[in-house]
């Protein structure tokens, strides 16, 4: 049996209306500074330690 699918593109969801859509904006402003994105490719490349994993049976 095939199965033949058609990709549609993904929409971006926008925030028309809501309470919180003042903070929301503001939070995007400050996300596009450079500092921001220093600040994010910093905390990207900081490896986390996982603890679970390292323990001995």
């Amino acid at each position: 049996m095939k199965f033949e699918f058609e990709w549609q593109p993904v929409l971006q969801v926008f925030i028309h209306y809501r309470p919180d859509k003042p903070h929301y904006d503001k939070m995007h402003e400050r996300l596009q500074t450079d500092y921001a994105k220093k600040m994010k490719k910093l905390r990207q490349s900081t490896v986390e330690p996982v603890l679970g994993t390292l323990s001995i049976s």
